[in-house]
């Protein structure tokens, strides 16, 4: 039979050993936390580059971030001479036509092309859910990049 004094020291030699992992997933919790809050998709500092994403509204008036983010474009897309701007979705290989009324025409100071949209799972017209995936992406903006 132990003693309560070997018991405790048993004890306080076991929690010693389990210091490291705490502390390990600890900062490990604390860095995925910080990690987040940076990545997080429309989500930046205050600051002129903030500002941008809130103000920007398409010809029509309407705020390009109501209803859905921002995302950095980096496929291809071609301006046409009407304003609208043909674009090939990285992500599935589709095909978009953006009006003219959804391209802004102002300055762009992310120096990437900007597309704000949300994906549209299921066929509209049939119901179905289409398991979820999304079958295209409602354009609410465009903001052209810097051209190479």
């Amino acid at each position: 039979m132990s003693s309560p004094k070997a018991v405790a020291l048993q004890t306080a030699a076991a929690a010693t050993d389990l210091m490291p992992m705490r502390r390990l997933f600890t900062s490990a919790v604390f860095l995925a936390t910080l990690l987040d809050a940076v990545y997080a998709k429309g989500v930046y500092p205050p600051g002129p580059i903030s500002d941008w994403f809130k103000l920007q509204r398409n010809l029509m008036g309407q705020f390009c971030c109501d209803r859905s983010d921002g995302h950095f474009f980096y496929g291809d897309y071609t301006p046409n001479p009407d304003g609208s701007i043909d674009l090939t979705d990285p992500d599935d290989g589709s095909h978009y036509h953006i009006d003219k009324d959804y391209v802004l025409t102002g300055s762009n100071p992310t120096g990437a092309a900007v597309w704000w949209y949300e994906p549209v799972k299921g066929d509209p017209i049939e119901g179905s859910n289409n398991e979820g995936r999304p079958i295209m992406k409602w354009t609410y903006c465009f903001a052209p990049g810097a051209m190479d």
